[in-house]
C-alpha cells in the first residue's frame, strides 16, 4: 500500500520493508496510456477572469505553481464486470503524498454519470 500512497519517489531512493524491495512506480507501471502534462496555476487570480492563464513568462514566481496531472485507463480495474467509476486520487504537489480518493469522480469531472458510453479512465 506504501507504493500507492507517494507519487513522486525517485527511483534512486531505496526502501525496504522486512527486507523486501519496495518499488514506488505504481501508477506508471499500472496505468495504460498515461500522459502527463503540467499546468500553471497562478495564485492571485481567478483562471476564468485571466485570458493568458497559461502564460507565466510575466508573472512573479511567487504567483504561480505547476500542477502535474497524470491521466490513464487502470488495467486491472477496466476487467472488472460492470465497473463504470472513474476514481480521482489527488496528491500533495510537495510531498507526493496522497491526499484524498474519490471513488466515483464522474459528477465532479462533468462525466455522464447514467449513460453506457462511459469509459474507465
Amino acid at each position: 500500500a506504501l507504493p500507492r500512497q507517494y507519487i513522486h519517489i525517485p527511483s534512486s531512493f531505496h526502501l525496504k520493508v522486512c527486507g523486501r524491495p519496495l518499488q514506488f512506480e505504481y501508477w506508471p507501471r499500472r496505468l495504460v496510456e498515461m500522459s502527463h502534462f503540467s499546468l500553471p496555476i497562478v495564485t492571485n487570480q481567478l483562471y476564468l477572469k485571466d485570458k493568458d492563464w497559461r502564460e507565466t513568462s510575466h508573472r512573479d514566481e511567487k504567483h504561480w505553481y505547476y500542477l502535474n496531472v497524470y491521466l490513464g485507463f487502470d488495467a486491472h480495474r477496466v476487467r472488472e464486470k460492470n465497473n463504470t467509476v472513474a476514481q480521482l486520487f489527488v496528491y500533495s504537489r510537495a510531498s507526493g503524498r496522497l491526499i484524498s480518493c474519490i471513488d466515483d469522480a464522474r459528477s465532479m469531472l462533468m462525466l455522464t454519470v447514467g449513460s453506457s458510453n462511459f469509459c474507465q479512465g
